[in-house]
């Protein structure tokens, strides 16, 4: 998996690293977390494209993505800084889709879970 990196920085003595995946059709934004150089659990935003192209009306998937970082970004920090608040350093997805918003406990899927 290629992924473009975009942010980093520190949050009550973690490293936090924003990234997306590029190339694909699902919009995919993680944030990755390090404590002491050791990776502690990973965020991730999933977004579906019907729901991508409703937030922007750019040519490009790309251009889309950048337009939905911009405007989403500070609600996804403020989903992590929750999780970490309340001391959960499990691996979760926040998918958004034309149902609704969905918080999925990746680590106790038991599987892989197909976005």
């Amino acid at each position: 998996m290629t992924l473009k990196k975009w942010n980093l920085w520190n949050y009550k003595g973690f490293e936090i690293e924003e990234s997306s995946k590029p190339g694909t059709d699902k919009f995919q934004y993680f944030f990755r977390l390090k404590e002491a150089d050791t990776r502690k659990c990973t965020y991730c935003i999933w977004i579906t494209a019907d729901v991508v192209n409703a937030k922007s009306n750019k040519a490009s998937m790309h251009e889309k993505f950048e337009d939905v970082i911009e405007s989403d970004r500070e609600i996804w920090v403020k989903w992590v800084k929750n999780k970490i608040d309340q001391g959960i350093f499990s691996d979760f997805a926040l998918e958004f889709s034309a149902s609704g918003e969905n918080e999925i406990n990746l680590s106790e899927a038991g599987e892989k879970i197909e976005f």
